[in-house]
């Protein structure tokens, strides 16, 4: 038992550590709310699509991509949404759009893959990325029924992060090779995503706006922390 723990801490530790770091020092005044937007900015339109590109890229298509795996995240993604619209009358009225998309929609190009790299190396980033592409365009198609969100169509043709993970397919299946300074840089770019993402999420933190809306919150996290994982491992 007490080894199992170690594991999962030796997992998990390193996450919440950049987190606490993140939220330390956005309360001591270290770093501003503005420069969270732009360093977010600079993760999502750029580290986070090259490193993408470069796990899709660093391996034979074939070892790349699970079918199974990505069909597992959309079914269950896809009947959790079922469940949430059956037991949204639990929430508020002008509460209910915002519950059923956070209690369904998964922080997995951030904290997913720092603990998929964490638990399987860097090997897991080009199976996380097909993942990550399917269930992330399940999410956005999903967000326009439940926000009745514009424009959802170019968001989603226009990802950064599906575009780099397009791209990233494409050129394994052409055979394209970037020149050693390219994947150098580019490998550079990839080692910042992760930490400065995780350093972002936990400076965006308030403690104080979570009790404004505790009720719908509690029921987001049960579904998100409890009901989701279990539903995906009994279809996995």
């Amino acid at each position: 038992m007490l080894e199992q723990l170690t594991f999962a801490f030796g997992i998990t530790g390193p996450v919440l550590v950049l987190l606490i770091v993140g939220w330390g020092a956005r309360k001591s005044g270290l770093i501003s709310e503005h420069f969270i937007g732009e360093a977010n900015r600079l993760v999502f339109n750029v580290a986070m699509p090259v490193m993408l590109y470069l796990a899709m890229t660093g391996r034979p298509l074939s070892e790349t991509v699970d079918l199974r795996l990505s069909l597992v995240g959309l079914v269950g993604t896809l009947l959790l949404v079922g469940i949430l619209f059956v037991v949204r009358h639990l929430v508020p009225d002008d509460e209910r759009g915002v519950f059923i998309q956070g209690s369904y929609r998964g922080n997995l190009a951030i904290v997913g893959l720092a603990l998929a790299v964490a638990t399987y190396g860097n090997e897991a980033l080009s199976l996380a990325a097909m993942y990550i592409a399917v269930v992330t365009t399940a999410y956005n198609i999903i967000a326009v029924l439940v926000l009745n969100a514009r424009g959802a169509l170019r968001n989603i043709l226009l990802n950064p992060i599906l575009l780099g993970i397009l791209a990233g397919i494409m050129a394994s299946l052409l055979g394209v090779k970037l020149p050693t300074v390219m994947v150098r840089s580019g490998e550079y770019l990839s080692a910042m995503t992760l930490p400065t993402a995780l350093l972002c999420i936990g400076a965006s933190i308030s403690f104080r706006s979570m009790t404004t809306h505790l009720m719908s919150l509690s029921l987001a996290v049960v579904f998100k922390l409890i009901l989701s994982p279990l539903l995906l491992v009994s279809l996995g």
